[in-house]
């Protein structure tokens, strides 16, 4: 999905910089995560991590994922004409 997404929305000469930001993402988030998942652990158990991640994934990326990622930088109201000539 990323080398799609990458693709469609970003110049060749831009592509590896956004993979690699996108790969790098993954291991800050694992490092920013696994304290906030630990305290949530120690605090409720378990379950309280289910539906604290689960509860503020759905309110924070859905409507993200929605609103701000069409397939195409031509669905898009935000991006510009540069955007546009790369798909």
């Amino acid at each position: 999905m990323c080398n799609a997404y990458s693709r469609r929305w970003f110049p060749l000469r831009e592509q590896n910089r956004i993979q690699s930001t996108w790969v790098n993402g993954n291991q800050v988030g694992i490092a920013l995560g696994l304290p906030l998942v630990a305290a949530l652990i120690s605090a409720g158990g378990w379950r309280t991590v289910f539906w604290v991640l689960g509860v503020g994934s759905f309110l924070l990326l859905e409507p993200m994922l929605l609103l701000l990622a069409p397939d195409t930088p031509a669905a898009s109201r935000f991006a510009n004409e540069e955007s546009n000539a790369t798909s």
